[in-house]
């Protein structure tokens, strides 16, 4: 009986002994497909994380792009402004020195004009004195 009991506790011992194999087997088996399934997932990731950083990269291109022309464009707006300034300062500048000008004419102008009124004057005495002197010089021939 003694002998009975043995066999059984060794075959039941065999039994736990396979299922213990068994569940071993069934373990690594797991452990092969989780760390295939991770090494699919890590792949997959990988490849993720490359396309979003060339789109971020691409879309950083992009925008320095359109800051770059913006400063560009910023830079050129304060040129014109800048040469806005001085031709209306220059403008300013002329347009004084233009009314000096004309000023400066006008007074020309008054000069000659009394100028001219004066040697009008001068042309007209002398026609009358010489309209004088014929008229005596008639006069005195007619008396002769």
């Amino acid at each position: 009986e003694q002998k009975a009991e043995g066999e059984d506790a060794y075959f039941f011992m065999q039994k736990k002994l396979d299922d213990n194999y068994e569940r071993i087997s069934e373990l690594e088996k797991h452990i092969i497909t989780s760390e295939v399934e991770r090494e699919r997932f890590d792949r997959e990731q990988s490849s993720i994380i490359t396309q979003i950083q060339e789109e971020h990269q691409a879309s950083k291109s992009t925008l320095l792009d359109s800051l770059n022309d913006l400063k560009d464009t910023l830079r050129k707006k304060r040129e014109e402004f800048e040469q806005k300034d001085a031709l209306e300062a220059s403008i300013v500048e002329l347009e004084e020195l233009l009314e000096l000008e004309k000023q400066s004419h006008l007074t020309t102008l008054r000069e000659l004009e009394r100028h001219h009124v004066r040697d009008k004057q001068a042309v007209k005495k002398e026609m009358v004195d010489e309209i004088r002197a014929v008229k005596s010089d008639l006069i005195s021939k007619t008396d002769e």
